[in-house]
């Protein structure tokens, strides 16, 4: 059997190749066994999935495993974005969660994400006990057979399947000022580059009557033949439909494969880089919102946040690369914007991880 080696956010291979149901097998039964040692009296985990090929089989396996090791497991319903389950993680209370998706990378990949009990990304110390114990954990007895579900009867768990949805959005509508953007609200084109945020931004938008144009807005395993990733290669079709004078588009909106990052485009069509992103959010939430606190970003951003943060009177830290080294301030401190080079943003106001629909919501704000 292949070495299975985390990376920065968890473990991603490409399918059929490493990421197969034996290794996802042998990865969940090494995260229930730790998740069991470190939290013995809380036995509940949230999984979620997006919408790649065979993502909801590997989280149902997932699932049926962590099952097996007695935990009472909550499976999202439906293909979902990571933030929902980073929050699902803090608003049930469960001692983690485990996220399958292979985030930005090409189709032919999948992922593990491993969330802990803040509902962030799980530090290293964390993972890499969780790759020591890959191959070493029992073996569950699965022979083939279905789980027994809802079992009450002595260390079997359960699997509850769950709208994850209601909550996320409830939480949003307490976040954002959805009148301030209905009273003019600015013509905007989304595009989740068919990924698992097609839907999502656009639903709540159109749950409060507020106009939009959606492009890419199926699930897609392919992503269309695109990277779900929000460069400007990847969104020529976003930037096109900007552009046309006669459509009169304001802004566009864009989000990765399993929508934590986001990216945008300008009035003219021009792709806003993440460190002008970046500048945006941090002027609304400082001067707009009235957020305070200190200004975290990763060493490899742009100067012009450090400049700007000292004009608006926030402490700045700049962190290794890996968004778990901004998680740490948020968790410690009042944050006012953390944010990486790749467009993954989160501030103290809401969860502790990166979350491209909430952030393409403060934008419409600004």
């Amino acid at each position: 059997m292949a070495p299975i080696k985390f990376g920065t956010d968890g473990w991603r291979a490409k399918m059929a190749d490493d990421f197969t149901v034996e290794n996802v097998q042998r990865v969940a039964q090494a995260s229930a066994r730790y998740f069991k040692e470190m939290f013995p009296n809380n036995l509940k985990i949230a999984i979620g999935f997006d919408g790649r090929k065979n993502s909801a089989l590997f989280a149902k396996t997932t699932a049926e495993v962590f099952s097996e090791f007695g935990f009472t497991v909550l499976l999202s319903e439906i293909p979902i974005p990571t933030p929902v389950l980073s929050f699902t993680v803090i608003t049930h209370k469960t001692c983690g969660g485990i996220m399958i998706t292979a985030s930005h990378n090409p189709a032919e990949y999948n992922g593990f994400k491993i969330k802990s009990f803040q509902g962030c990304s799980a530090p290293a110390e964390i993972t890499a006990q969780i790759e020591k114990m890959i191959g070493e954990a029992p073996s569950t007895g699965r022979e083939g057979r279905d789980p027994p579900v809802h079992s009450q009867s002595g260390d079997q768990g359960s699997i509850e399947r769950i709208n994850m949805q209601s909550a996320y959005f409830a939480r949003l509508e307490e976040l954002i000022n959805f009148e301030i953007i209905k009273k003019q609200p600015p013509q905007i084109v989304i595009d989740p580059i068919f990924g698992v945020g097609a839907g999502w931004l656009s639903g709540i938008l159109k749950k409060h009557d507020i106009p939009y144009k959606e492009i890419h807005g199926k699930l897609d395993p392919t992503f269309g033949g695109y990277h779900p990733e929000p460069l400007a290669e990847n969104v020529p079709e976003l930037m096109d439909t900007v552009r046309k004078l006669d459509a009169g588009f304001a802004a566009g909106l864009s989000m990765d494969g399993d929508a934590d990052r986001n990216g945008a485009v300008g009035t003219l069509g021009n792709f806003l880089n993440s460190q002008k992103v970046y500048c945006l959010l941090l002027h609304h939430l400082s001067q707009n919102k009235s957020l305070t606190g200190r200004v975290v970003h990763a060493f490899n951003n742009s100067r012009l946040i450090g400049k700007l943060a000292q004009k608006y009177g926030h402490p700045v830290s700049e962190t290794k690369i890996g968004f778990k080294y901004i998680a740490d301030f948020l968790l410690k401190e009042a944050v006012v914007l953390g944010g990486e080079e790749s467009g993954g943003y989160a501030n103290s106001e809401h969860i502790p991880d990166r979350d491209g629909i909430y952030n393409n919501l403060l934008l419409l704000e600004l």
